[in-house]
């Protein structure tokens, strides 16, 4: 369970979402978008990311509930033996954009504190402290 809010449009970001993702075979078995309303709610919206195997499981271990308008729920379904999760950013970060100096210097900031997450919770603290949104607190159930 995640819960943030989908970061504010940016013309160095366009791009927000995650992957549910088999570390067997390295598929991608489910994805949700951050600019679509029916998926992560459009950009700045508020929403808590649940993501399992089945929906079932969701409902049963956790506090998701499908009526509830900011849970999202993000399966891997019952077969992927090894799930994995991905958050992805995606940023323009070059001069040869037409971006202005300080867009170019935001993405490069926000790409720079990216960088440290490493899987740990300090790490998540830290780049959460800097700023970058999106990213929000993760709890297990």
């Amino acid at each position: 369970k995640l819960s943030t809010a989908v970061p504010d449009k940016t013309r160095f970001r366009p791009f927000y979402g995650y992957m549910a993702i088999s570390y067997t075979t390295t598929e991608t078995v489910g994805s949700l978008v951050g600019e679509r309303e029916s998926e992560l709610g459009g950009w700045g919206a508020e929403y808590t990311l649940y993501v399992a195997k089945t929906e079932e499981e969701a409902k049963e271990f956790s506090d998701y509930d499908p009526s509830e308008k900011s849970h999202r729920l993000l399966l891997w379904g019952a077969d992927t033996a090894v799930p994995g999760l991905v958050l992805r950013y995606l940023h323009y970060f070059k001069e040869t954009t037409d971006l202005t100096d300080d867009e170019i210097e935001a993405a490069n900031s926000e790409r720079e504190q990216l960088t440290k997450l490493d899987g740990t919770r300090t790490a998540l603290e830290q780049v959460n402290k800097a700023g970058v949104p999106g990213l929000g607190q993760i709890e297990y159930w």
